[in-house]
């Protein structure tokens, strides 16, 4: 149902919508933003588990 509702809405707008921001994009953009930064911090800051950010 959802994935019909994301077509419906990517139909009537020029950007498509994808839902939520993929875990690997934000890890990366964290880290960039935070070079000398730890998992600990980086789990800490973006509120993903300690699991996800170590994959």
């Amino acid at each position: 149902m959802a994935r019909s509702n994301l077509d419906i809405l990517n139909e009537e707008h020029e950007k498509a919508l994808q839902g939520r921001k993929n875990k690997k994009d934000i890890v990366e953009e964290w880290r960039k933003n935070n070079p000398d930064g730890n998992k600990y911090q980086c789990t800490k800051e973006t509120g993903l588990s300690k699991n996800t950010v170590k994959k």
